[in-house]
């Protein structure tokens, strides 16, 4: 498996969760090792939103100042 799919495997577990925004992410893998820049987490979750699984839906929402949060 690629280190790009191991992860968005390990992004994907993590969305199972609970929702989370670009903040929460980024200090959940800075944590985890995923040495993984902000933009690369952005083309990740939009990718994210194209393979999630047939029963399960990415949604994505937007509050104050257009700050994202996503969740399965």
């Amino acid at each position: 498996m690629s280190k790009k799919s191991k992860n968005l495997l390990r992004i994907y577990n993590r969305l199972k969760r609970g929702p989370v925004n670009i903040e929460v992410i980024k200090q959940w893998a800075n944590s985890h090792d995923l040495n993984i820049s902000e933009r690369t987490l952005y083309r990740y979750l939009d990718e994210l939103e194209d393979i999630v699984q047939h029963n399960e839906k990415l949604i994505i929402t937007e509050g104050e100042k257009n700050k994202k949060t996503w969740k399965i």
